[in-house]
């Protein structure tokens, strides 16, 4: 590693397991920021495809 110019160091604390709870409350809200993205998303581009309609 080394002759290539990277290093190695040990890590200095493990993470410790994650709560459940939390992790279903934040996989709820990406859920929801993402379908409200692509929903938006969506909405853009019909309401310019009707506009070139006209």
């Amino acid at each position: 590693m080394h002759r290539k110019g990277l290093s190695w160091t040990q890590p200095t604390y493990t993470l410790a397991k994650g709560d459940p709870d939390r992790q279903k409350h934040f996989e709820k809200q990406m859920d929801l920021f993402i379908s409200s993205y692509f929903f938006c998303f969506s909405y853009q581009n019909f309401v310019a495809f009707i506009y070139k309609l006209k």
